[in-house]
């Protein structure tokens, strides 16, 4: 049983969203998609000083890059046959 269980644990990927502290601490690193909250957080300000200013243009979609963090969680190779 024990067996069975470690054989399935080696095929599951884990991949987490939005980078924490203790993902690279754990004996088996979390790999992530990481964001950037500075920039996050400086893009909302502009947004809202500019809708406190006046700017009552219409909706935009603000799209911001993010980066995969690999830990070894999510990079596992398929199984090949036989």
């Amino acid at each position: 049983m024990l067996g069975e269980l470690a054989a399935i644990a080696r095929r599951v990927a884990v991949v987490g969203f939005d980078d924490l502290e203790l993902a690279d601490t754990l004996t088996s690193g979390i790999s992530v998609v990481a964001q950037n909250p500075e920039e996050m957080g400086r893009i909302a300000a502009d947004l809202l000083f500019g809708l406190l200013a006046g700017d009552g243009g219409p909706a935009r979609r603000v799209e911001l890059a993010t980066r995969l963090i690999a830990r070894g969680s999510g990079e596992i190779a398929p199984e090949r046959p036989g």
